[in-house]
C-alpha cells in the first residue's frame, strides 16, 4: 500500500477522532500510529545494503519486491495485535488508544491491499524462512509481477526476458490444470 494512501486514510481517521473525541493529541496520534509504522521499511531498505538513498530508488525496490530479505519488525502481527488489545482493554490515556488505532487501520489496509498471504505479516514466519523475502512471500501481487514477469523468476531471483519467455508465460498460465 502506498504511503500516500496510508497518509490520506490516516488524516480521515484523524481528523474523526479530533471530532468526535475533542482531543487533539488523540487524534495526531491516530495519524502518526497509521503512517510512522512504515518506517521500518526504510530500515529494511538500509538493512539491505541497497546503496546510496533516494525516495523513487526506494520505492520502485519495494514495489518491485526486489529487495533480499524482509524484516519489517514494526509490521508484526504477534506484536501488533496484543498492543492494540492492550490499549482498548485496559486503562490506557486516550493518545495511544489514538496510536494503536492508527496502527491497527494501517495493518487492515496492507492486509486486504498489499495481495500478500497474512503470513508474511507474521514476525515469526519471516524468521522461519531467515528473513528471506523470497522464502517469505507466498505469492506476488501485481506490481511486483510487472518486474519479475512470474513468480517462478522471482523465486530464482531472475527477472525474466522481455517478449518470447514473457509471451510463453502468459500463454501458459491460461492453461488449464
Amino acid at each position: 500500500m502506498s504511503p500516500g494512501r496510508h497518509a490520506a486514510v490516516s488524516a480521515v481517521l484523524a481528523a474523526g477522532v479530533g471530532v468526535f473525541g475533542g482531543d487533539p493529541a488523540t487524534a495526531l496520534a491516530t495519524f502518526v500510529g497509521g503512517t510512522a509504522i512504515d518506517a521500518d521499511h526504510l530500515a529494511d531498505y538500509f538493512l539491505n545494503h541497497q546503496g546510496k538513498f533516494s525516495v523513487s530508488r526506494f520505492v520502485k525496490l519495494c514495489n518491485q519486491y526486489r529487495l533480499r530479505r524482509i524484516y519489517l519488525f514494526a509490521h508484526a502481527l504477534e506484536l501488533l495485535i496484543p498492543l492494540i488489545l492492550a490499549a482498548f482493554i485496559l486503562d490506557t490515556p486516550l493518545w495511544i488508544r489514538g496510536a494503536a488505532l492508527g496502527v491497527g487501520v494501517h495493518m487492515l489496509m496492507d492486509l486486504h491491499g498489499n495481495g500478500l498471504h497474512p503470513r508474511a505479516y507474521l514476525l515469526t514466519w519471516r524468521i522461519w524462512a531467515g528473513f528471506d523475502f523470497r522464502r517469505a512471500v507466498a505469492w506476488l501481487p501485481e506490481s511486483g509481477l510487472n518486474y519479475w514477469g512470474s513468480y517462478r523468476a522471482f523465486i530464482r531471483g531472475i527477472p525474466e526476458k522481455r517478449g518470447v519467455v514473457r509471451k510463453l508465460t502468459r500463454k501458459f498460465r491460461r492453461l488449464p490444470r
